[in-house]
């Protein structure tokens, strides 16, 4: 199953997306407050005119600002990224274990080099392929079993000793307790 749009599920990454930001914002503005206060509190700052101070404030202000802008730029597109290198497998995950919820194996997952989570989907396509593995097994029994019992009928309709029908008998039900023996339930 390949992934077609980047938005995977886009109210969780714009959840994401604004957590990042905020604390970019936040984390921004707590750096300003602790060098605004160190800055204008300062003894050597006062000795200069009223004019220049201000204009220094507005100057750091500004400063501030555009580097809150750019942080914010640089943090939300690798949030973006990073967001989607992990829920992307994710999504693709999902899709492919529901599909095999429905009893349809043949589904298969694709990833890309760089994606998160690939040792978790090298465990899925084992326990996938030991799934379709098992089916199989058990559809040939099914097959032995249908065909064994097929025999048994045609050997009744021609009058069969019952020690034969007794021994086919047992046969039939020894591969029905085969059947699903490889699942615990």
């Amino acid at each position: 199953m390949f992934r077609r749009s980047f938005f995977v599920k886009p109210s969780l990454q714009f959840k994401y997306l604004a957590m990042s930001l905020l604390l970019t914002l936040v984390s921004t503005g707590i750096v300003y407050l602790t060098l605004n206060n160190i800055l204008f509190t300062s003894e050597r700052l006062m000795e200069l005119s009223t004019f220049e101070i201000e204009m220094f404030q507005k100057q750091f202000r500004m400063g501030f600002v555009w580097v809150a802008a750019i942080l914010m730029v640089l943090f939300g597109v690798e949030s973006l990224l990073r967001f989607h290198k992990l829920v992307g497998p994710l999504y693709v995950v999902e899709k492919i274990v529901n599909t095999i919820a429905g009893g349809d194996l043949t589904q298969t997952f694709h990833l890309r080099k760089h994606d998160e989570l690939q040792d978790l989907v090298s465990e899925l396509i084992v326990m996938q392929t030991n799934l379709r593995n098992g089916v199989a097994a058990d559809r040939k029994l099914i097959k032995s079993v249908n065909d064994k019992l097929a025999q048994i009928q045609q050997s009744t309709a021609q009058g069969a000793s019952p020690e034969s029908l007794a021994k086919d008998l047992e046969s039939v039900r020894q591969d029905i307790a085969q059947i699903t023996s490889q699942f615990k339930i």
